[in-house]
């Protein structure tokens, strides 16, 4: 496995700038602000493509736009090739989904701490609490493929992107559409 955390971060950089300084002001002025909010969702989508997946050497933009699912998508699918694992011995914050079939909502299940090897989390995306804010996108949100808990196993679970780092597993890796 391959420690891809700095491609994600600056993938997630360019958004927080690209939104920050361009797309808020849009929004803000925009009738329909959540519009702007999804259309740019959709061209983070395609930014990812280019950002990470060509950057990686996974596969060329023509194929890896898409794979990144909006943040508005409910219940979006991990990328079960980007792991997502806590970096502290000691155990990390993480807020865990109440409910188990959900993705939106509390965010307030018991368990508050994971350690490396406790969890297996898989990347869906990024999360910040107010979309047409501001925006950091502080928080990887995750899926829950695999732990020593066993009730959290398919939870959707957002952690501090300060607290994790991002592992590549090439084997798991499968592109979603043929070349164009």
């Amino acid at each position: 496995m391959k420690d891809v955390t700095s491609a994600l971060h600056s993938y997630r950089e360019a958004v927080r700038h690209l939104w920050n300084t361009q797309v808020l002001a849009v929004a803000d002025a925009s009738p329909d602000k959540w519009c702007v909010r999804d259309r740019f969702d959709d061209a983070c989508s395609i930014l990812f493509g280019i950002l990470v997946v060509e950057k990686l050497g996974l596969a060329p933009a023509t194929r890896a736009g898409g794979m990144l699912e909006p943040s508005r998508t409910t219940n979006a699918p991990s990328l079960p090739w980007l792991l997502v694992v806590p970096t502290a011995p000691s155990g990390v914050p993480i807020m865990i989904n109440r409910d188990a079939t959900s993705d939106h909502g509390y965010w307030d299940h018991p368990l508050e701490r994971v350690s490396p090897g406790e969890v297996d989390l898989q990347l869906v995306g990024w999360f910040d609490f107010d979309e047409l804010a501001y925006r950091d996108f502080t928080y990887y949100r995750v899926r829950i493929a695999g732990s020593v808990h066993r009730d959290i196993i398919g939870r959707a679970a957002l952690i501090p992107c300060e607290y994790a780092r991002v592992l590549l597993d090439e084997a798991a890796f499968a592109p979603a559409r043929p070349d164009s």
